[in-house]
């Protein structure tokens, strides 16, 4: 939350529920400067970490930042900026199927919706490349939340440009397969049979996994099955055994 009397720094505090009661551990801030009253915040299970997303109000960044639980108190890693200017109307949802926290948010400077895959490991994060959500300069009041079902983000905003003021929905993937991408000409690293692939994210260890037609690795073979490798952890995969 933003705490107004500390000059509206961020800031965090463990709840803790015993049957209709709650009570609070000691508030630890988050970021130093003033930031925007809503953060969005979000577990991830597979690391047992919170990712808190804000707006640092004092430059406009977007920022994510991770926090690790114990007992009644909250610590910090260090802030990454997934937005360097702009931020606004951040909202989060985990993603199941690649292990990633989903950010999703509205650019001011054009005002498209957009939305990036945010990958925790330890105290930090790293961002994947940015996924354009709505691009038509017509959204505010940006949400968002994740179907187990269907392993599907989803948006919802209002468009502005409709006479209505209607409200839309947009159904979209955003993975942590794309978190390097590569420029025309440049050299890119392969992982060969045998290497250690490195840049995973909620893999189950143990379990073999398949390349899908769309690039991504799924539990599922597609057609043809190519086999990728199999998890040794959360976030590395064995290439081909």
């Amino acid at each position: 939350f933003q705490d107004s009397g500390s000059s509206n720094r961020g800031t965090a505090i463990v709840g803790t529920v015993s049957g209709t009661s709650i009570s609070f551990g000691t508030a630890a801030q988050f970021e130093l400067n003033e930031i925007a009253s809503a953060c969005a915040t979000t577990y991830d299970p597979v690391n047992n970490k919170v990712l808190i997303s804000y707006r640092d109000s004092t430059s406009g960044v977007g920022k994510a930042v991770v926090g690790t639980l114990s007992g009644t108190n909250i610590s910090f890693g260090t802030a990454a900026t997934f937005l360097s200017s702009n931020a606004v109307n951040i909202t989060s949802a985990y993603d199941t199927e690649t292990g990633a926290v989903v950010i999703t948010y509205k650019n001011n400077s054009d005002n498209y919706t957009y939305a990036v895959a945010a990958t925790i490991s330890g105290t930090s994060v790293t961002f994947s490349d940015i996924f354009t959500v709505e691009n038509s300069n017509t959204t505010t009041d940006t949400a968002s939340t994740y179907d187990t079902n269907a392993n599907k983000s989803i948006a919802t905003y209002k468009y502005n440009l409709a006479s209505t003021g209607e409200g839309r929905a947009v159904v979209f993937k955003v993975g942590v397969e794309n978190r390097f991408p590569i420029a025309d000409g440049a050299a890119a690293s392969i992982d060969i049979i045998g290497s250690l692939s490195t840049n995973q994210g909620g893999l189950t260890a143990g379990q073999k996994y398949y390349v899908q037609t769309d690039g991504t690795i799924g539990l599922t073979a597609a057609d043809p099955s190519v086999l990728a490798g199999t998890a040794i952890s959360a976030t590395e995969l064995l290439v081909k055994t």
